[in-house]
């Protein structure tokens, strides 16, 4: 769980996301409370990296978490790496 605070105007909001980890403790979904955003894929190699995620966010000002239609695809990144260090992060048409 991550605790974020934003700050709109004179007020801080606090922001949580709530994760989902494999057996492995690899990040494999999580949710924010504000139901504005979620991360709903993780891939990984088999060294533990993470290969490509997907992330969501709201396209509507008061999404219903039951409607897909009020989510958009936000993030859609494709991860390359030389050995077990990090080279390149690309955005796929789509995000």
């Amino acid at each position: 769980m991550v605790k974020v605070c934003e700050k709109k105007g004179a007020v801080f909001l606090k922001k949580r996301v709530n994760y989902r980890y494999d057996a492995l403790n690899r990040i494999t979904s999580g949710v924010d409370n504000t139901g504005k955003f979620n991360l709903n894929l993780v891939e990984y190699d088999k060294n533990g990296n993470i290969t490509a995620l997907k992330r969501k966010g709201a396209i509507v000002t008061t999404p219903v978490l039951s409607n897909t239609s009020h989510f958009g695809l936000m993030d859609n990144l494709d991860y390359d790496y030389q050995g077990n260090q990090l080279i390149k992060v690309a955005e796929i048409l789509g995000g």
